[in-house]
């Protein structure tokens, strides 16, 4: 790590059955790339989860798919809800795009890096 000659491994990957019938593929790191990885995940968390809004819920810490469904239970005259399906979304995303915006908050070029491997 601090050489920065670390390189993840190929994720192991299958291939499981959704309920509509097509295919949803899995991929599992090595036990040493899911630790740095983690590692990553915590610093980030460490960064962003404070400026986060309070009315946001998905992947984050001390929430569940029930808190948001507890927070619309307090609403009082809402009249309309709009529902999407936003499955595979993240299959899209410009990463050079996302490394631009953490750019915006961190400048250490070697975290950075890492986490671009």
């Amino acid at each position: 790590m601090r050489d920065e000659s670390y390189q993840p491994q190929p994720n192991r990957t299958t291939m499981i059955p959704k309920k509509n019938g097509k295919m949803r593929k899995l991929s599992f790191p090595n036990g040493k790339d899911k630790l740095i990885q983690e590692a990553i995940h915590i610093v980030l968390e460490c960064i962003y989860e404070p400026t986060f809004s309070n009315l946001s819920h998905g992947f984050r810490p001390k929430r569940s798919t029930q808190s948001p469904i507890a927070e619309v239970e307090t609403w009082r005259g809402t009249i309309w809800f709009i529902e999407g399906d936003i499955s595979a979304c993240f299959d899209e995303i410009d990463h050079r795009t996302l490394e631009k915006i953490l750019r915006e908050r961190i400048s250490d070029e070697r975290f950075i890096r890492l986490k671009r491997r």
